[in-house]
């Protein structure tokens, strides 16, 4: 979040003028200048609950809410500026306006960026490192959330966040930041200036975010959660309340008649942020319909605070006004920032903290806070006490004074940033990524021989393996998203082959695509390869990335359609076992398994179906931790137990041989019978979690051909 709504105050004298702003006044039209205590405890209470989130304070499950509250206390201070603006002068002073947000943002937002890329080389696998520097460029630009969306990220069931996941809201404000004064002008002259038109005008855009906002959470959850289209109804909300308090019913919500209902209203709102924050957790639809509630509960704290209530003697704003909530608020900038680097870097390290000691680096990360509000912040705002012995710091504050800071601030960040980013970049292509030892080939003929090492002869290495994937996924032939359009010459094996075999399945289907490629040409057939990442063959709709894929059902029933027009001879299904389905999760896999069962039924009578259990899923992490652990490798081995999906195969075998089709996998030839090992001789088999490199699947092809093909 931005310092508008995390601990900087709106400004109320004329733009320029050199006065340090009064901390939380607001501006109103038609009232003078009131102190909003209120908003600081209000701060306190969103980030608190974040925070101690985060920390995994049970009771707070919810808490991610903490950000929504400061969505709505942001709109409301900067479109309360700004109105305040246009309203005594017809304009906003767009430079001047732009120029207070870059010397506001940046130095925090660059320093913890810098502090913890820094501390990153030190605990991050070196195989990680890349990714790490890569979403520090995006978090020192406000684009985060862009690239979160982009990746599918689940904030919620992120299982391996990244050390910048919480810019994604900076993200999203400074974005609204950007074109919500443009857009306002545009608003207020369009309403010919009409204060009631405009708060009209403007509860239409919040509608409209809204109903785009719950459509697309049921359709695409990351973008409706990292993406300001989806987010800009709540930001919305707070410009509603300043519009509402600038007008006729603002001075009759200032009157004394309305101090006892404003009360009321006031701790309505504290308690719908209450509920959300407690009842809330990982598995709530988010943000969608359920946003509503600590929004509105936000709205209604900074409506109640607005006149009467604060007077009230059981006004919530005495509440949030008292001295300690009001000091977090102040913080709570800096204490936003750092808390998070604080808790996860101990984890990315390997150590797995309990509560007691998360909320010690809570106690520090308030620390840190205290001292970059007071040394770094506040400098930097223009806030430095002027005394008589504080050349140094007058010096500073006529340094970041004025609209030419602007350009100070632009070539101090984008020379740290660079700078940072090319070095340790440099530096990690320095380090070391292999043991000094080298393994035997492996023999997939047998079971499997792990080394206790990461092998010099390593193949693919560890920094090529996220490439070294079936060639299905760079020639269109591997379907992804909401792609339902069944592609046509994804044909392999030997083409001219007079015997087809389909693979048919979702992205752990194409695992085999190696193997059966080579396999089919050596039999001198025919493969052709329908595949679709996260949508397998039996008849369900997954959740894939928090999307709901309803082009599964489109393209499979292409494929099936395909398949009755040309029956092939075999036909080889795969399907991952992590599969998500909306529902009861205790009934997933009878679903999915009643699923396949139609699938089988409408398949061809003369195509023999063989059915390819999961693969062992490892970790996403397991070739960092390998980077990690060059001499010691078997401290990235997972038990077999834990890593082979026994389960959720035993159902789909039992499934398939009672439609008539055949069973195997190829446990025992990524496994042995105690753990899976990610390296088998010189052969790395995964290029993330789950999906085989292509080496390691071609060199499957001999046990692939034998078990799928000639015994079909």
């Amino acid at each position: 979040m931005s310092t508008y709504e995390l601990g900087a105050p709106p400004e109320t004298r004329a733009a320029g003028d050199g006065a340090a702003p009064r901390r939380s006044e607001t501006p109103v039209q038609g009232a003078a200048r009131s102190t909003r205590k209120d908003i600081q405890g209000l701060r306190a209470v969103a980030v608190l609950l974040v925070v101690l989130y985060h920390a995994g304070l049970p009771g707070l499950s919810g808490g991610y809410v903490g950000v929504d509250v400061f969505f709505v206390v942001s709109g409301f201070l900067m479109t309360a500026h700004l109105l305040k603006r246009l309203r005594s002068t017809g304009r906003v002073g767009m430079v001047d306006f732009y120029a207070r947000r870059v010397r506001r943002l940046f130095p925090m937002a660059l320093l913890v960026v810098l502090v913890t890329l820094i501390a990153a080389w030190f605990v991050v696998p070196p195989l990680a490192y890349a990714a790490v520097a890569r979403e520090a460029v995006a978090a020192a630009l406000f684009v985060p959330n862009v690239l979160f969306a982009a990746r599918g990220t689940s904030y919620l069931a992120s299982h391996d966040p990244s050390l910048f996941q919480h810019y994604w809201s900076l993200g999203v404000e400074e974005q609204f930041y950007l074109l919500w004064p443009v857009g306002l002008v545009l608003l207020w002259w369009v309403s010919r200036r009409s204060l009631p038109v405009l708060t009209v005008l403007v509860a239409g855009l919040v509608g409209l975010s809204l109903a785009g906002c719950i459509v697309l959470t049921g359709m695409s959850q990351p973008y409706a959660f990292f993406l300001l289209p989806s987010r800009a109804w709540e930001l919305g909300v707070g410009a509603l309340v300043a519009l509402v308090l600038a007008g006729p019913a603002g001075a009759a919500l200032r009157s004394a008649w309305a101090a006892v209902p404003l009360a009321v209203v006031g701790w309505v709102g504290l308690a719908l942020v209450a509920v959300a924050g407690a009842l809330y957790d990982d598995s709530t639809s988010f943000p969608g319909a359920a946003a509503v509630v600590p929004v509105l509960g936000a709205g209604l704290i900074l409506l109640a605070g607005s006149g009467g209530a604060p007077g009230a003697p059981a006004g919530v704003g005495r509440v949030l006004g008292l001295r300690p909530l009001t000091w977090v608020g102040d913080i709570s900038y800096s204490l936003y920032l750092w808390h998070w680097p604080l808790l996860l870097l101990p984890a990315a390290a390997g150590l797995d903290l309990g509560l007691g000691q998360k909320l010690a680096l809570v106690a520090v990360a308030v620390l840190l806070s205290a001292l970059t509000t007071r040394f770094v912040e506040e400098p930097f705002r223009g806030r430095v006490r002027a005394t008589p012995k504080a050349g140094g710091s007058a010096a500073l504050r006529r340094l970041t004074a004025g609209p030419g800071a602007v350009v100070v601030c632009g070539l101090v960040a984008t020379a740290l940033v660079a700078g940072a980013t090319g070095l340790t970049g440099w530096a990690s292509d320095q380090r070391r990524l292999t043991s000094d030892r080298t393994a035997a080939a492996w023999d997939p003929s047998d079971a499997p021989v792990f080394p206790t090492y990461v092998p010099a002869n390593l193949r693919p290495s560890l920094t090529a393996a996220a490439a070294d994937r079936p060639a299905i996924y760079d020639d269109g032939c591997m379907l992804q998203g909401h792609d339902d359009h069944v592609r046509d010459g994804c044909v392999f094996g030997d083409p001219a082959g007079t015997t087809t075999v389909v693979l048919f399945g979702d992205s752990h289907a194409g695992n085999w695509m190696p193997a059966l490629d080579a396999a089919a040409a050596a039999r001198s057939m025919r493969l052709v390869v329908y595949v679709k990442g996260s949508c397998a063959a039996a008849d369900v709709v997954p959740v894939a990335q928090g999307n709901l894929l309803t082009s599964c059902a489109t393209w499979r029933a292409e494929v099936l359609r395909r398949l009755a027009a040309d029956p092939p001879a075999v036909v080889v299904l795969g399907a991952a076992a992590g599969v998500v389905l909306p529902g009861d999760p205790s009934t997933r896999t009878a679903r999915w398994n009643e699923g396949l069962a139609r699938t089988l039924a409408a398949l061809p009578s003369q195509s023999r179906v063989v059915a390819i259990g999961d693969n062992p899923v490892p970790p996403d992490t397991v070739n960092a931790c390998f980077s990690a652990h060059l001499d010691d490798a078997s401290t990235c081995w997972r038990p077999r137990a834990t890593t082979v999906p026994d389960e959720w195969n035993r159902a789909l075998a039992a499934t398939v041989t009672a439609a008539g089709g055949r069973y195997t996998d190829f446990t025992d030839r990524l496994c042995d019978q105690d753990v899976c090992g990610g390296i088998a001789g010189d052969t790395l088999l995964f290029f993330d979690g789950g999906h085989l490199t292509a080496t390691a699947s071609r060199a499957l092809a001999g046990v692939v051909g034998q078990r799928v093909l000639d015994a079909a």
